[in-house]
């Protein structure tokens, strides 16, 4: 478990740290911008490799038992996502619910 949560520390931590700008500034004025970019991304490979080595070693604990009404409604439920998520890709809003203006 530790190797699982520390990787994940890792991994995000380094995502966070741009949100940062003097820790930011300090390493690329140390490093350079390509040597920030390599330490970023061997930081971030260790981090899922951690995780992924971490997630095996991991004890499978089963949370909850979905209910037999779940399982019926989960297909029904996934096909309407797929279609909202496809209407609100598209480009330039030519799908409008109920022709609002506003």
């Amino acid at each position: 478990m530790a190797l699982l949560i520390g990787g994940l520390v890792l991994f995000v931590g380094i995502h966070i740290l741009p949100n940062f700008g003097g820790p930011l500034a300090a390493l690329v004025a140390r490093l350079g911008k390509a040597g920030y970019n390599i330490l970023f991304s061997l930081v971030s490979a260790d981090g899922l490799v951690l995780t992924g080595i971490g997630y095996g070693q991991a004890p499978q604990e089963q949370i909850f038992e979905l209910s037999q009404t779940a399982r019926t409604l989960l297909p029904a439920a996934m096909a309407v996502a797929f279609v909202l998520v496809a209407a609100g890709s598209i480009p330039g809003g030519s799908v409008t619910c109920c022709d609002i203006r506003y």
